[in-house]
């Protein structure tokens, strides 16, 4: 039920929209680029600021500048509504395609890697397994929750798919590894292999981010993650300063 609530909500929305235009006198062909917009920059201003009371204003005001775009050309210059509408939805797509490298970077490498991981030539499974944890609960971020549950469950294995296909992304601003490896690393390597580059269900994390890591590994340490409760016990055993240098270590490696 609460997934059905979570698919009728844009649908409502766009619909109480329409109605409201056609009352004022308004052909709001337009709807799609203006949800469009204020979705983007909704996400946006949650990733940016750390905040989703910032992401819900930045998602009104960038989607009703859309509208009022939309306005100004149909009411006061009195231009085709049809065609200032289906204007509005080219313009949108092409500014939130633009601007999502802004967002999740180019060629596979976020822009934050401290707080977003490579998914280019990740293991396939681990991105089906996380995608799922995100769509039942299991796993929460306001972001990604939120795309997560708006994919079909039919589009979750050809989307990781794609991603694994990807080649892994080259690591840029990598701490030098230290001359051997730590000793908890050998506890990573029945699942992680000895590559550190991922089994069939376990991600690869040679290559990753040194600040991420350290913030995944405590993450689960202080249980603040549980959507794999082995890692949990596992990073329990270490200190602060075991992990880190296991991180070097990782992040180092090609």
């Amino acid at each position: 039920m609460n997934l059905v609530l979570d698919f009728a909500a844009p649908l409502v929305f766009a619909a109480l929209g329409g109605v409201l235009s056609e009352r004022a006198g308004v052909v709001n062909i337009g709807l799609e680029g203006m949800m469009l917009t204020g979705a983007f920059f909704g996400i946006w201003g949650t990733t940016k600021s750390g905040h989703w009371e910032i992401g819900l204003l930045s998602a009104i005001v960038f989607g009703g500048l859309m509208a009022l775009v939309h306005a100004v050309f149909s009411i006061h210059l009195r231009a085709d509504q049809i065609v200032t509408g289906t204007a509005i939805n080219f313009l949108a797509v092409g500014i939130t395609g633009y601007l999502f490298i802004d967002l999740y970077g180019a060629n596979g490498t976020p822009l934050d890697p401290k707080t977003m991981p490579n998914i280019w030539g990740q293991q396939p499974y681990y991105i089906l397994t996380q995608l799922v944890h995100y769509r039942n609960g299991m796993r929460e971020n306001p972001i990604m929750t939120s795309i997560a549950k708006g994919l079909q469950q039919s589009d979750l294995r050809p989307l990781a798919a794609y991603f694994a296909a990807k080649p892994w992304p080259a690591a840029s601003n990598a701490p030098a590894a230290p001359a051997e490896a730590p000793k908890g690393l050998t506890m990573c390597t029945p699942c992680h292999q000895a590559n550190f580059q991922g089994g069939i269900s376990w991600p690869r994390i040679a290559g990753l981010n040194y600040d991420y890591m350290v913030a995944a590994m405590k993450a689960f340490a202080n249980e603040e993650r549980t959507n794999n409760m082995d890692m949990v016990k596992i990073m329990k055993l270490f200190s602060d300063s075991e992990r880190e240098a296991m991180a070097r270590y990782l992040a180092a490696l090609k």
